[in-house]
């Protein structure tokens, strides 16, 4: 009869662990928001690795969509320009390089207006 205790705590501890692991496996991360300056940077998000290169600043933001798809918004921010200085637009670039999946979301020049693209982290990406 012994035996009956320490089974029905085993059982019990095994349950204690597994309905928070089970409540929680589902949630999706928080969404992220960056500032990025010029240069390169490394953003980790859900797993996913990214590396920003870029010669203007630019505001990021992720957004979990579901539990296999990311949001990826982009917005160039306004810069005051100095006197006498201030490059041209064709000197500036933005290239978004995804590490996963060894991919090129974005090179080109910084866009005019919010860019965005939806990232399937099981089989790619696509448009917005």
């Amino acid at each position: 009869m012994r035996l009956v205790p320490k089974i029905s705590l085993v059982f019990l501890l095994v349950i204690a662990v597994m309905i928070p692991t089970i409540a929680l496996s589902d949630q999706l991360p928080d969404r992220m928001e960056k500032t990025l300056y010029p240069g390169r940077t490394d953003v980790a998000y859900a797993g996913q690795n990214f590396v920003f290169d870029t010669t203007v600043i630019i505001h990021i933001t992720f957004i979990p969509l579901d539990i296999n798809r990311i949001e990826l918004m982009v917005k160039v921010r306004p810069t005051r320009d100095e006197p006498g200085g201030g490059g041209t637009q064709s000197e500036e670039m933005l290239c978004i390089d995804w590490l996963n999946w060894n991919n090129v979301l974005y090179n080109s020049t910084p866009p005019t207006g919010p860019w965005g693209i939806i990232i399937d982290t099981e089989s790619g990406y696509t448009e917005k």
